[in-house]
């Protein structure tokens, strides 16, 4: 039996000129995501990017592959433990 594994880590890169207020009062990128395994191939998972304040994003799935599209999906070779990173930027960092 082959097991899909995958542990999510979101960042978020912005102006760090006020770095004790945070979040969406300031307009700062706040990244968030979801992600759903296929029914028919367990190998493929649909991610879903619900991040705020941010126009550029880079996915790291943890197999060494990446991606820039807003909701990707992204097909694992063999089952295993991975670490997806979102990471949102509104270009000002």
């Amino acid at each position: 039996m082959m097991l899909l594994a995958i542990c999510c880590l979101a960042v978020s890169c912005g102006d760090d000129d006020d770095p004790g207020t945070g979040g969406s009062d300031t307009g700062e990128p706040i990244s968030s995501f979801q992600f759903e395994v296929s029914d028919t191939d367990w190998r493929v998972v649909n991610f879903t990017n619900f991040s705020q304040n941010a126009d550029s994003f880079t996915w790291d799935f943890g197999d060494g592959n990446t991606s820039t599209d807003r909701d990707p999906q992204h097909s694992y070779d063999a089952g295993g433990d991975y670490e997806v990173t979102l990471t949102a930027s509104d270009g000002t960092a």
